[in-house]
Order: C-alpha cells, then structure tokens, then sequence
C-alpha cells in the first residue's frame, strides 16, 4: 500500500513540475468545450446546407442513399489503416520531451506514467468523434433525410469510431518500433502502453518539438522534411542517362516510387476529385462542391508534384541540369497533371458529352492547380513582421494554407457563375491564368537572390 502511495506521490511531483499540477485531460476541457460549441453553433449549419443540396431533387436524394452508406464506409476504412501508419510517426502517447527524460526512465510502471495523457486523447477522439457524428446527424434529421433522432445515432457512432481510431492508433504506435512486440502483447491497453520503448517516445516527443518551431517560424520546406511518413523505398534503382527534360521527369517517377504511400494518396485523391469537378461543372447550384472538388484535386496533385517541392527546397544550390529554374518547375508538375487529364477524360465519357463539360473548363483546372502548387513551393517563409505581430498564430496559419486557397477562391467563384445559369468554362480560364501568373510571381520574388 505505502508503494502505491508513494509512486502516485512521485507522479503528482512529476506532474507539477511540468505542468503546474494540472493534468492533461484538465488541460484539454476548455478547447473541447470551445470546439463543441462552435460545432453546436456553425456546424449544424454548414451541414444541414450542403445536405439540402441533396434533399432539393429527388435524384440526389435516390443516389445519396445508395451510395453513402458504402462511401462512408469506405472512408472509415481508410481512416483507421491512416490512423496505423501515422502512428508510426506520431503516436497518441506523446508526452513533453522533458517529462520523457524525466519520468520515464525511472522505476515507476510506465503504464502509470504515461496514463493521463492516453486519457486525455482517448476523451478528446471520443468527443470529437461524437460531435462530427451529431453535427452530421443534425443536418441529416433537419433535411428529413434521416430520422429525427439522426443526432442521437450520429453521436453515438461517432464516438464509437472514435474510441476504435484511438486504440488503432496507439498499436500503429507500439507495432512501428525497430524492436516491436508481437500483437498478441499489445491487444489490452495497458500492456500496450507497457510496450512502449522510451526510443520511439523521445523521438517523437522530438519531432513534435521541430514540428511546432516549422509551424511557429511558418517554414512549409523544413515541416514537410520533419513530418515526411515512411522509408524511401526502391533505393537501389538508379536514374539512366537522357536529355534534360527526361531526367527530370524520370526522377520525378523515382520520387514517387520510393514514397509509395504519397503516391497511392495522390492517385485517390485525384481519381475521387476530378469526377466530383466534372459533375459540379455541369450542374447549377453546386457552388461548395466544386469549390471543395478542386481543393482535394489540388491536394491529390500536390501529393505527386514532390519533385517541385524538392527543386523549391534547393533553389539555393547550382542547378546540376543548367535548367532555368522557372522552366524545371513547371516540368516538375506534370507527374501531377497527367493524372488529372486521364480522369477528367475518363469521367468526361462516363457522364457523357451532354454532361461533361469542355476543353476549356480542363485547361483552367491544369491551370491553377499549376500555379496553387508553384506557389506553395515557392512561397518561402514569412516576413518577419508576421512571425513577430501580435496575430502571429493566424496569419501563420494564413501563410500555411495559402496556396489551398487559390483552388477554393477559383472553385466557388466558377461555382457562383455556374449557379447564374451562365457557362464556368471561360471564368475558370481567367482564373486558371491568374493563379498561374501568381504562383509565378512567386518563383521569381523567391530565386530573386539566385539569379
């Protein structure tokens, strides 16, 4: 009894030195409460507004029936493999790298170490879980496309997934480890939390300390080196001769072929995306789906496009190909950009000519997607006037996902054109063009000091 009082005794220490004597679950109960409150308040609302684009025409009402069910199931899949491969990065369990060197490398049961913080993930997961689930149930039940009790059902689904990515998560994390233990080791929660080497802790307590500093300081380039996922695989291939030109490309399938997993999330991306812009392109009134269509073909082809990253990253250097710069980074996009041409095509005979829409409408798409990519690459880091400002968290942030903005802006504005009756190809021209001289202009303020 006295050893059990003492090493609670010893964890209260621990936990007051690091964090005032608050646990991380007390430190988590006013975000939590802010977000469900926000959620109560703005997300009821988006929701029940893109679920009466649904609820307005009985064809969207048949189809959403039929094909949500295995979409949403599909995604939850999805979810929980992401959850297990991330959790090889950044796990749940990630306590301050201070309290790592502190508190476990002594001899109390790190099971009880590392408790408070896998309680205050599982409850935030589960909350947010249940309020997503509730959000969307809420919109369902006002839009009479579900009973009304939908909240009630959502919300309970919602964390019961949720509790079901956390624990997937926590063995991602475990099982990722040079030296991991069998699965049969980790099935229960506390033997898996036993299991978890004081290695794989530090480091990724570390990463998470670089992460925070790339996202205070707004450095994209040393936040994608830090959080890049997996191994490079097939290293033993190497590049064969050929002129400029093909090297590049040739190297840019290598790329993509030792990061497999970027690869395959580029490739889904785009092939779920492209056929969403097609459709929207041909309706009336489908403004936020085209919008949110072409940021997720955007980002599809920006998860392939990581030779442009790359060449961003070391503009610095003498080019080994004596290619003008401006010219190696658009040729860096066109892994990206033949994806997106053979699922536009694709759907374009699916739907049908009378649906689809023209060449016109395609060349803006490839357009901006060019220049959103060009810009993200090239955008650098920020003024110091932002990292300094009072604001400097949202103009940060601002910074970070500038370049997803452009394809957001491009989207609903075609989307509001198309919503007046009136054709989105020439607009989406027009702004194809405008992103591509911005993303543009970028480059040349970024390599100024180079040339």
């Amino acid at each position: 009894m006295s050893d059990g009082t003492d090493e609670r005794e010893r964890l209260y220490t621990l936990r007051a030195l690091a964090y005032g004597g608050h646990s991380p679950v007390e430190r988590m109960s006013f975000p939590l409460y802010v977000v469900a409150l926000f959620a109560g308040i703005y997300g009821v609302t988006v929701a029940q507004g893109v679920l009466a684009l649904v609820a307005a025409d009985s064809t969207r009402r048949d189809a959403f029936a039929a094909w949500s069910p295995p979409a949403v199931g599909v995604l939850a899949v999805a979810a929980l493999l992401a959850a297990y491969a991330f959790g090889r990065v950044r796990g749940p369990v990630v306590p301050d790298l201070s309290l790592v060197d502190l508190a476990v490398p002594t001899d109390i049961q790190r099971a009880a170490v590392l408790q408070p913080w896998w309680r205050a993930v599982v409850l935030t997961t589960v909350l947010a879980g249940g309020i997503v689930g509730a959000v969307a149930g809420a919109g369902l039940a006002i839009q009479d496309l579900g009973p009304p009790v939908s909240p009630v059902i959502g919300g309970g689904i919602g964390a019961g997934y949720g509790w079901l990515l956390v624990h997937v998560w926590l063995r991602g994390q475990v099982l990722g480890a040079e030296d991991a233990p069998e699965v049969r080791d980790v099935l229960h929660t506390e033997d898996a939390l036993c299991q978890l080497r004081r290695a794989t802790i530090r480091s990724q307590a570390a990463l998470d300390r670089a992460v925070t500093a790339a996202l205070y300081a707004g450095d994209a380039a040393h936040l994608r080196r830090e959080a890049s996922l997996g191994r490079p695989r097939a290293r033993q291939r190497r590049l064969r001769p050929a002129g400029a030109s093909w090297v590049l490309l040739r190297a840019d399938l290598l790329i993509l072929r030792r990061a497999p997993y970027a690869a395959a999330t580029g490739l889904a991306l785009v092939a779920v995306a492209t056929p969403v812009v097609v459709w929207a392109l041909g309706q009336e009134g489908v403004l936020l789906a085209l919008g949110v269509g072409l940021v997720v073909l955007n980002a599809g082809a920006g998860a392939l496009m990581r030779g442009l990253r790359s060449c961003a990253d070391q503009v610095a250097s003498p080019s080994l190909l004596g290619m003008p710069i401006a010219r190696c980074a658009l040729l860096h996009t066109t892994v990206g950009l033949v994806p997106i041409v053979v699922a536009w095509t694709a759907s374009a005979v699916w739907m049908g000519g009378g649906v689809a829409p023209g060449t016109t409408a395609l060349v803006g798409i490839l357009l901006t997607v060019i220049g959103s990519q060009v810009l993200g690459a090239f955008r650098g880091s920020p003024p110091t006037s932002m990292i300094l400002g009072p604001e400097s968290g949202g103009v940060l942030a601002l910074w970070l996902i500038l370049p997803h903005l452009v394809p957001l802006c491009v989207g609903l504005t075609a989307g509001g054109v198309a919503s007046q009756g009136a054709q989105p190809a020439g607009i989406l021209l027009l702004l194809g063009v405008a992103g591509l001289v911005l993303g543009l202009w970028r480059l040349r303020v970024n390599t100024a000091p180079q040339r």
